[in-house]
């Protein structure tokens, strides 16, 4: 939730000896641009640099990211940015903020995460040419680095993508914990679980500040382990009479592995596709993160010589993307692949909001195509990759934060997320709510006549933290004025008119030409009517008073009134007369 009022960055108060500035720039308030700022006087670190996908709030989008402006100031004091995991809304920014502070960096910009986030990061840093000013650094859980008078430490969590880690940064006030995304799964697919041990030690060495993932604080309960869907993937492999093709996000490689592991005692091939799960399932494999034997997986030209109803396809599509191979598939677009009777077809994701109409048109195009689509609300095909209230209550009961900032979610999450914190004793003094661009600061408060000491947080402003729109690869101003217009051309459709006007004779050369978008109403009748208003009413005009303003005034006005009176509906103009 981005509010644009801020406070000028430059009034924030001067950071003293043993303050610890915290500044939730992004993602606490919506889904998405998750980055958090840690500041010291004489140090800086980042944690993650996310996108935002783009929604029909925004046409023509491609995506949104944050405003860098805070951290291009200060980059002498940056000492590193550290990344928990690998998904675009932790680590999609990190080749625009590069390429934003790129010319004011003396040094290459440490960037830490560990090795499936560092390969996802390196790739991306190199499709935008700014390797030179960047070094990747692939770190463990357990790893402590030195950056100026702060530790960063890494430790283990479980999430819906390997190498998923949350952060500790040791300061002179004590411990900030941040959790990243996770969730407590005992039996993990590929055996990374949530360090609940070092999140306990932490708590008795003293955390001055939680910031934990908000995402399904409003869930009740516990977040079901991964190995609950096996047994429903395996009845499928087994049951489908043809080919299976899964969807399913590409980084989701647990996911991918239990569907490589369902089919080992079968004779089908697996044909991965799409291009980001190309990517992923590379990475994997290289790390050792997913185990497929090669001989099991066709490439492009054995996957066209194959006996189609024996092969599993693994896809992207499973949010009704665009571009995605399964909605390729569905709009019988896909160069490879075409849908019909006796396939399987299994959506392994739940419907991220604002995506849930593009999935459902492809479960309708794909049923109407012949196969039978198994989803989640039909199935168990689908288990979250985030905690639920009761972990995050353990989580909170854990660590015994002085202060508590809920974070990587919408505003009711974070709400709902201090609730959970209330139940299981924080102090409603010690729980911050922070939104997009909050500048907290921490800072002892000692009595010299009492002789005592405590933590005192102060919010100390609200910096910019705006949406930065990414039109077709493109940055332009964080202004809505352009998404506005765009929308009220969606709603209200565009008349466009030109004409040349002979002053001497007061009458057009040729009849001004119409032409109408988004509009369902006859340009024929519209260019009579225009014509034939407009030769009246000029009449009224001296020869020499006339101008194209009032052409063109006259013009919105006539085609105005007309096109209310057919269709109610109040288009925008664009008129253009020239006088002859």
């Amino acid at each position: 939730m981005t509010d644009n009022s801020s406070t000028d960055q430059a009034a924030l108060p001067e950071i003293e000896h043993a303050t610890v500035r915290v500044i939730a720039l992004s993602g606490y308030g919506d889904i998405g641009r998750n980055m958090t700022i840690v500041e010291t006087r004489d140090d800086m670190i980042i944690i993650d640099v996310g996108v935002m996908f783009s929604d029909p709030l925004h046409p023509g989008v491609d995506l949104i990211i944050s405003d860098y402006t805070y951290v291009a100031e200060r980059l002498a004091k940056l000492r590193g940015v550290f990344f928990t995991h690998g998904h675009e809304d932790h680590i999609g920014g990190a080749p625009f903020l590069l390429s934003e502070i790129a010319e004011g960096l003396d040094e290459t910009i440490p960037f830490y995460g560990l090795p499936l986030t560092r390969s996802l990061l390196s790739e991306k840093i190199k499709e935008h040419g700014l390797t030179d000013y960047v070094d990747l650094i692939a770190t463990q859980s357990g790893d402590v680095i030195e950056a100026g008078n702060l530790e960063i430490e890494f430790f283990s969590v479980a999430h819906s993508i390997p190498d998923s880690a949350g952060i500790i940064v040791h300061t002179e006030l004590g411990a900030l914990v941040h959790t990243g995304d996770f969730k407590i799964d005992h039996t993990p697919i590929l055996g990374q679980t949530t360090d609940l041990a070092r999140l306990s030690e932490i708590g008795d060495s003293g955390t001055f500040l939680l910031c934990a993932d908000s995402t399904y604080a409003d869930v009740a309960g516990y977040t079901l382990p991964e190995e609950t869907i096996r047994p429903v993937f395996e009845q499928i492999v087994s049951n489908a009479p043809g080919r299976i093709i899964f969807a399913t996000f590409a980084s989701l490689i647990s996911r991918i592995q239990m569907i490589a592991d369902t089919s080992l005692d079968t004779d089908r091939k697996i044909f991965l596709n799409g291009r980001s799960m190309l990517r992923a399932t590379k990475f994997a494999r290289e790390l050792g993160h997913l185990d497929i034997e090669e001989n099991r997986l066709l490439s492009l030209d054995q996957f066209k010589r194959s006996s189609n109803d024996r092969t599993i396809i693994v896809c992207t599509g499973s949010q009704g993307e665009t571009n995605a191979a399964l909605t390729r598939m569905a709009n019988e677009t896909h160069p490879h692949v075409s849908i019909g009777r006796g396939d399987t077809v299994v959506l392994s994701s739940n419907p991220i909001p604002g995506n849930e109409t593009a999935v459902s048109n492809n479960i309708n195009k794909l049923t109407a195509l012949g196969a039978s689509v198994i989803h989640n609300k039909v199935a168990n095909v689908h288990v979250r990759g985030h905690a639920s209230a009761e972990e995050l209550k353990l989580v909170q009961h854990l660590v015994r934060p002085e202060y508590f900032l809920p974070a990587q979610g919408e505003y009711r999450h974070l709400i709902d997320h201090q609730k959970l914190a209330s139940d299981v004793g924080a102090y409603s003094e010690s729980l911050l709510l922070g939104t997009d661009g909050d500048v907290f600061d921490f800072v002892i408060d000692t009595n010299n006549d009492t002789n005592t000491s405590h933590l005192r947080a102060d919010q100390v402003g609200k910096i910019k933290s705006d949406y930065v729109f990414l039109d077709r690869g493109r940055k332009f101003p964080t202004s809505q004025e352009a998404i506005n217009e765009r929308l009220l051309l969606s709603d209200n459709g565009l008349l466009a008119v030109f004409g040349v006007f002979r002053k001497s004779e007061m009458k057009f050369i040729e009849t001004p030409s119409v032409h109408a978008y988004g509009l369902d109403i006859s340009t024929g009748r519209l260019t009579e009517d225009l014509e034939s208003a407009l030769s009246q009413q000029i009449k009224n005009y001296p020869h020499a008073s006339i101008t194209p303003e009032i052409l063109e005034n006259l013009a919105e006005d006539v085609l105005r009134n007309l096109v209310v009176e057919e269709t109610s509906m109040r288009p925008d103009f664009l008129i253009n007369f020239v006088i002859n």
